[in-house]
């Protein structure tokens, strides 16, 4: 009896009504659009004027895109639903070791060497030698070295350090999480979406 007034009423009208329509990336537009025209098409629509409808659809989608993009993301996570932990760690450490000595060291070496020439010579009537003569020789060597060395030792780097800790830490069971799971599996954001619908342009009086 609202035929004529309803959604579907509107886009036999001219099927160009959801042309403003925009959908979360990898969502089919055309799917949804199928889902709206079934499950709302036995209720008034609060605007029934076919521009103005069209126009409100665009703008309200524009608005609920994020929350639509977030439900749809969170929908399509993959995660083990036995762990309830799973923390991921990258640490990266850097490493400068600066070094720097100085080595000192001194040599010395000192020489000597000493010696005594005599002549002597005999009377015709002795034959016992005199001195005639007396030479004294010195000779001395010092020698002395010192080295000094100068060290220095720079070096740098870094080191990462992956982590990855998962599992139960033991607050829910596993049974419990499989039921979690369970429920969370049942939500739909095409459904989420088409309730949005009703609830923004519909009268929903059966």
């Amino acid at each position: 009896m609202f035929a004529s007034l309803s959604i579907y009423g509107l886009y036999t009208y001219d099927n160009s009504i959801f042309d403003n329509l925009t959908v979360p990336e990898g969502m089919d537009k055309d799917k949804l659009i199928v889902q709206i025209l079934t499950d709302c098409s036995d209720f008034a629509l609060i605007y029934p004027n076919f521009d103005f409808m069209k126009m409100l659809i665009g703008v309200w989608s524009t608005k609920e895109q994020k929350i639509w993009s977030n439900l749809y993301l969170s929908e399509n996570i993959e995660y083990n639903p036995i762990e309830n932990y799973d923390r991921n760690e990258s640490i990266t450490r850097i490493v400068n070791t600066n070094a720097e000595g100085t080595s000192k060291g001194t040599a010395a070496n000192t020489s000597g060497d000493g010696g005594e020439t005599i002549s002597g010579q005999t009377a015709y009537d002795s034959n016992t030698f005199k001195d005639t003569s007396r030479v004294q020789a010195n000779s001395n060597s010092n020698s002395q070295s010192v080295n000094s060395e100068s060290v220095k030792n720079n070096s740098s780097g870094s080191e990462t350090v992956i982590n990855h800790t998962h599992g139960n830490i033991g607050v829910t069971t596993a049974q419990q999480m499989i039921e979690g799971f369970r429920e969370v599996s049942k939500f739909c954001t095409y459904d989420y979406i088409v309730q949005s619908f009703k609830d923004r342009f519909c009268v929903q009086v059966y």
